[in-house]
């Protein structure tokens, strides 16, 4: 009885163990150990102030993400994802390659031992630059719309500079530091609190985060002064300056009209800006200036000057009026428009004169006619006082009108009475004219004696 016990004891052990065994081949022959890869694991940091604290800026350049290969059983194997596993890259490992080992760990510690773990991303490398500081003044940049006719005259910052953080790569590029303000359609004084953006030498924005950009201030109050506006003109009265004869040739303003800015109640009125006549003084001996006037100094309280036209320049030639006289031989008179069946004469003798005034330089450069025109028109027999038309160029006045005696005779009356001196149509002789300055001798408007003159008859 007691070996047969015996024997079932054995006996039940032995198929606990079998049982045992063929479970495991069961089970190895069922979940078989498999291999997949898994990527995108983002890499923690730790200790980042290992590099940060030293005044140093890090950026990523490689092994951000790691990829590996796990082999375990498919069971397992196949449920896992890239949120399983934790990578880290302990700063404080860093090489004298800024490189930083990465380490990566399954989050499920039961799986731990069934899992074996091939890391394909070892390494995560750095590039480190030194973090600079530079001062920038800032700078009001205006988007949107006031109500129309109002412009913004003067930006008030609750702080006027800024220091700038950034790695030495990144700090070249920042050209500017803006405060932005944006117009709703506003009349009045508005204020915004607004922050603070950089800008390259394009005037394009920088993106702060992305390139480890940061401010002594991350923001301003920004006060903005809303003027009205309007364009008015400018003008002077410097012609009231001229005096012992002189006046001015020519007057050209580098811009003749000009911005201004200020309450509706101080400028509303306001059409023109008149430059005092105080700005130009007249030297006898200069003909050439150049007055500087600065737009602000003469503007009426209230009124401010807005734009980049502060100043402006009024350029101004001047020069003497002088007269001169100029005497002409009558043979250079041309006799025209002779009515038909009549013979002209002139009875004037000898020469006559014209006085003519102008600036000194053009009367330099002036030329008398090679002839000068009477006109017969519409006259009749007789003795008659006609005007001589005498050419000028411009900015030259003539004195006064110049007369000569012309005697129309009828044609019959010349064939009867002829004489050695009389012609029928004859043009005048090209003779040399020449002035006389500064004796102005009387104009020929009275005809001389019948015994003093050998009038010449032109038909």
């Amino acid at each position: 009885m007691k070996k047969h016990l015996t024997n079932n004891i054995l006996l039940k052990i032995a198929s606990v163990v079998f049982s045992i065994m063929l479970w495991l081949i069961v089970l190895n022959i069922d979940d078989p150990d498999t291999t997949r890869s898994i990527t995108n694991i983002p890499v923690n940091i730790e200790h980042e102030e290992a590099i940060t604290g030293q005044d140093k800026v890090y950026t990523v350049i490689e092994g951000a993400r790691a990829s590996i290969s796990v082999t375990g059983p498919r069971s397992i194997v196949d449920k896992l994802t890239s949120s399983d596993f934790t990578a880290t890259a302990n700063f404080q490992e860093l090489s004298q390659t800024n490189a930083v080992p990465i380490v990566v760990e399954i989050n499920n510690q039961s799986n731990k031992d069934k899992v074996s773990i091939n890391q394909k991303t070892n390494t995560m490398r750095l590039n480190i630059e030194d973090i600079k500081e530079k001062k920038f003044e800032i700078n009001v940049d205006f988007i949107g719309r006031l109500q129309d006719g109002y412009v913004i005259y003067e930006s008030r910052l609750s702080e006027n500079q800024v220091t700038v953080y950034a790695p030495e790569s990144v700090m070249g590029n920042v050209a500017d530091v803006v405060a932005r303000v944006v117009g709703n359609g506003q009349s009045g004084d508005f204020t915004s609190e607004v922050e603070l953006i950089a800008i390259d030498s394009n005037g394009r924005e920088i993106a702060v985060a992305g390139n480890h950009i940061t401010f002594s201030v991350n923001s301003v109050q920004v006060t903005n002064i809303v003027f009205m506006s309007k364009e008015v003109a400018l003008v002077d009265n410097f012609e009231n300056v001229m005096t012992n004869g002189y006046s001015l040739m020519e007057k050209e303003y580098s811009s003749d009209v000009v911005t201004i800015v200020g309450r509706k109640t101080d400028i509303e009125g306001i059409n023109e800006i008149i430059i005092p006549e105080e700005l130009f003084e007249l030297d006898t001996n200069t003909k050439d200036y150049e007055i500087k006037v600065d737009i602000q100094s003469i503007l009426p309280e209230g009124a401010y000057v807005y734009g980049d036209t502060k100043e402006i320049i009024v350029t101004m030639h001047i020069d003497k009026i002088v007269e001169r006289t100029y005497t002409v031989d009558v043979r250079k008179l041309a006799l025209a428009n002779i009515p038909e069946n009549y013979v002209a004469s002139v009875d004037t003798k000898g020469t006559f004169a014209y006085s003519i005034e102008g600036f000194e330089e053009i009367l330099a450069e002036y030329e008398m006619q090679d002839s000068y025109n009477v006109s017969l028109e519409g006259l009749t027999q007789g003795k008659h006082q006609v005007r001589v038309e005498i050419e000028l160029p411009n900015g030259v006045t003539l004195k006064s009108d110049v007369y000569v005696d012309i005697i129309l005779r009828n044609t019959e009356d010349v064939e009867n009475t002829a004489s050695p001196t009389e012609t029928t149509k004859k043009e005048p002789e090209s003779t040399t004219a020449w002035p006389t300055d500064p004796i102005i001798p009387e104009p020929a408007t009275t005809p001389p004696s019948q015994e003093e003159t050998t009038p010449e008859e032109i038909t």
